[in-house]
């Protein structure tokens, strides 16, 4: 949680424990989400068994797409084969 400046005895005080929350955890985000060089790893999914894709912008593997296994991004309504846009089926 953002601590409150008015626990703080000055401005200067507050931005160093803001610095000292929030650099751990933006670290951890960095090292296990977007760090250069880490392998993202998508949730595997079989046909059968898709999440919904309401929310746009989301990634999976599909293990038993038609054709292959391949990954999949949801567009907001279908999950969309990366390699050519297709509905996976």
């Amino acid at each position: 949680m953002i601590p409150s400046p008015e626990l703080q005895s000055d401005w200067k005080s507050w931005g160093i424990e803001i610095v000292r929350r929030i650099n751990p955890f933006m670290e951890e985000i960095r090292s296990t989400k977007f760090g250069q060089g880490q392998i993202l790893q998508v949730g595997s999914f079989t046909v059968a068994n898709l999440p919904s894709a309401a929310t746009p912008g989301r990634m999976i593997y599909v293990s038993d797409e038609t054709g292959g296994a391949v990954v999949a991004f949801s567009d907001g309504t279908n999950w969309r084969r990366v390699t050519d846009r297709a509905v996976v089926s």
